[in-house]
């Protein structure tokens, strides 16, 4: 009997899905886990703090899954983050719901300018917003461009933010996705505010390498 086409591709769709009630476990599994980390904060210049919202927020998409569960109680109705339009995006978007912050979808593949408008409103209405840098597909530790404009509109600083663990696991991943082990000691690293003011004439490559060079001088990757 000949095979229905039609059919096996709907099979392997539903094997890349992840069922939406895993969302909420997976939130309360990494609650859990970041709450095991002895954690240090190095933050020089008080970024670590609402007072100092709103801001955006850099990061490396290799250290998103425990860092929205380091940030303050009192920052989280505060905080939205940036995920891909994507249908891998729709599970980290329902897992950050479930961590109290608040998902923007889009990327600079798809839903780009509804995002960057997005993004301009949580800053207008004075809160702060995560955007990893590299993501979603890459190259790892490498800047994409949207975020200089985001800047520019909204003369809000970028502020780097690494998740810094010496005693990890590292997936296979294109991003290379670090993991604290659980007991753990880490380190919230609030690096050295950048800005671009709404007039300045910069070029937006030798801008990406600014911003790619702050992030850098926050990220300790060595490993015990």
């Amino acid at each position: 009997m000949t095979a229905d086409p039609h059919r096996r591709v709907f099979t392997l769709k539903n094997k890349r899905t992840m069922p939406v009630w895993l969302a909420a476990p997976l939130a309360y599994l990494l609650k859990g886990w970041a709450a095991t980390l002895r954690v240090k904060v190095a933050d020089p210049e008080g970024f670590y703090d609402v007072a100092r919202f709103p801001a955006i927020y850099a990061v490396w998409h290799n250290r998103i899954p425990l860092l929205g569960n380091l940030m303050k109680r009192d920052m989280h109705d505060r905080l939205a983050v940036l995920i891909s339009a994507s249908r891998d995006g729709n599970y980290g978007s329902a897992v950050v719901r479930h961590m109290g912050l608040r998902p923007v979808r889009g990327s600079s593949s798809k839903g780009g300018m509804k995002a960057l408008r997005d993004l301009l409103r949580e800053l207008a209405d004075g809160n702060a917003i995560v955007v990893p840098l590299d993501g979603p597909r890459g190259p790892r530790y490498e800047v994409q461009p949207g975020l200089v404009l985001l800047a520019r509109k909204s003369g809000v600083p970028i502020v780097p933010v690494c998740l810094n663990a010496a005693d990890r696991w590292q997936l296979r991943s294109w991003d290379q996705t670090q993991l604290p082990k659980p007991f753990s000691q880490v380190e919230l690293r609030f690096g050295q505010a950048i800005r671009f003011a709404a007039d300045e004439d910069v070029e937006l490559s030798a801008a990406c390498r600014r911003i790619r060079m702050g992030m850098l001088e926050a990220t300790r990757d060595r490993r015990r």
